[in-house]
């Protein structure tokens, strides 16, 4: 990939071309569904929805509000969204930021980081997804504007996070998107086993074509997470150097 190459089946990379935005949409739903109604255990506990942007009809706001839906619709999650947030029970969540909790788990990390991945339980309650248990913290209403839904979450918010299954929507757009190789990279290389790629024939091009800007991450920001990684590694057999 960092070479200009379109990743392929052998690289681990199920390819899917879509006719356009509209299509990817289509097939990106199809995705969620299978995720939420045939695999058992915390929504998406095993695969990540990847996305380069925040906003737009693939951007990660709405992919979150369609999958949020879909986890309601077959029973994935349960009751009214709670006023506060929108949440609801058993609902997967993303920490935006790092943040003090209060009243934390025996043995536990006090604070909760940015980019880890979890479900909220109701009443306050916060399970966090990380390697060695998932520990249940309770946060200050304040620090409720910390945790956003985590079904989809944008590439560079993934940086330095891995999980067994990753889909990642690469829609056509302007180039603020910053759509280039290190970002399809970064993407490709959060899956451990599997990733399935939705994209436009444009799209694909444009990442694969355009070469990568140099800037500054969180790559070494230290989170005590499952999901959290030592970069330069190699993944999919393809090393980044």
């Amino acid at each position: 990939i960092l070479d200009g190459h379109v990743p392929e089946s052998d690289d681990g990379v199920d390819v899917r071309i879509c006719l356009d935005n509209a299509d990817i949409l289509k097939q990106v739903n199809s995705w969620f569904c299978g995720q939420l109604r045939t695999i058992a255990g915390p929504p998406l506990k095993s695969a990540q929805m990847l996305v380069p942007r925040h906003h737009g009809p693939l951007g990660r706001s709405e992919l979150n509000r369609r999958a949020q839906d879909e986890a309601l619709k077959c029973g994935r999650t349960s009751g009214a969204a709670e006023s506060q947030h929108g949440w609801r029970p058993n609902d997967k969540i993303l920490i935006m930021k790092n943040t003090q909790t209060y009243n934390p788990p025996p043995n536990a990390d006090s604070r909760v980081y940015n980019g880890e991945v979890g479900w909220y339980l109701g009443r306050n309650r916060f399970q966090i997804d990380r390697e060695s248990d998932q520990p249940v913290y309770m946060l200050p209403f304040d620090e409720y504007y910390s945790v956003a839904l985590g079904y989809a979450i944008t590439i560079h918010k993934s940086q330095g996070s891995e999980w067994p299954e990753v889909a990642i929507a690469l829609p056509e757009g302007s180039a603020d998107d910053f759509l280039d190789r290190r970002l399809l990279y970064t993407a490709v290389t959060r899956a451990r086993t599997r990733v399935t790629l939705f994209a436009t024939e444009r799209s694909l091009a444009q990442a694969v074509a355009t070469p990568s800007a140099i800037r500054d991450s969180c790559l070494a920001c230290g989170l005590p997470s499952a999901h959290r990684l030592s970069l330069p590694v190699e993944r999919m057999g393809k090393s980044e150097k």
